[in-house]
């Protein structure tokens, strides 16, 4: 498929509706995909720490709004 503009000339709705269709069509192939080793050991990294109470949690909403800083 050719794209007919290019990202620059695309609105923010063209570019987040272009994302969401790309992401539909990488879940209809799910399968095809594996995660590598070194992402299934930082999970069972991450679930550990977790079920000792050594990691910290906060709400989405808060996350949200400190990436948000983060990036300005």
């Amino acid at each position: 498929m050719k794209l007919d503009l290019s990202l620059e000339e695309m609105s923010q709705e063209e570019k987040l509706l272009l994302l969401e269709n790309i992401w539909d069509n990488l879940k209809e192939s799910e399968e095809s995909f594996s995660s590598p080793d070194w992402h299934q050991e930082i999970l069972k990294k991450r679930k550990k720490k977790a079920e000792a109470g050594e990691s910290e949690f906060i709400d989405w909403g808060k996350a949200k709004e400190n990436i948000r800083k983060a990036v300005q």
